[in-house]
């Protein structure tokens, strides 16, 4: 999962982490992986108005297999997944973001 994050506060951000979840559609109570990113930190804080870089945000697991690439994403055991994105800011408790779909790609490690 890739997003920038603009901070709309009129306070310079100093401590903010994003941490995405990754979930299968057809098992959404267990979670399939995670991974988390620093957006900020205490000397590179996000000024008002500003806007992060491009921040990207991997699942550790993920499907290999033998099949030939044009038909390994028709293959009957690939699951499609979300991604459920937090955010927390400083000490304060993790904040729902937002919650997507993830396109079915090939990429190539």
């Amino acid at each position: 999962m890739s997003f920038t994050i603009t901070n709309l506060s009129d306070q310079e951000l100093v401590s903010l982490q994003m941490m995405a979840s990754f979930f299968r559609v057809t098992d959404t109570s267990s979670e399939w992986g995670n991974n988390l990113v620093r957006a900020t930190t205490g000397s590179e804080g996000l000024a008002p108005g500003a806007t992060t870089p491009e921040l990207t945000i991997r699942s550790p697991l993920g499907y290999t297999g033998t099949d030939p690439r044009a038909e390994m994403l028709e293959n009957s055991q690939f699951v499609d997944a979300t991604v459920k994105l937090v955010a927390k800011y400083a000490a304060i408790q993790w904040t729902h973001v937002k919650e997507v779909p993830i396109e079915r790609q090939l990429v190539a490690q």
